[in-house]
């Protein structure tokens, strides 16, 4: 069970959540962590790579819930909140 982000050239970011677990899984990540401060008053345009689904982060974190046994992927962008 983890989290990976890449970084990529367009200013994007590539997020994975995997879950190996027999459980379903919340990940919780704060943006810090990508180098987005709370005070940059941004947030992450998280779009999900196999539903097309665009869900936005707060301010400070993001939260995934990610199923047993699976995967979640995100192109994410940072945005005015």
């Amino acid at each position: 069970m983890g989290t990976v982000a890449r970084l990529l050239d367009n200013n994007e970011t590539a997020v994975l959540c995997h879950n190996f677990t027999d459980a379903d899984r919340t990940f919780h990540s704060l943006l810090e962590k990508l180098g987005i401060s709370y005070e940059s008053g941004l947030k992450l345009r998280m779009k999900d790579c196999f539903t097309g689904k665009t869900v936005f982060s707060g301010r400070d974190e993001f939260s995934v819930s990610v199923p047993a046994k699976s995967c979640r992927v995100f192109l994410c962008k940072p945005v005015k909140a």
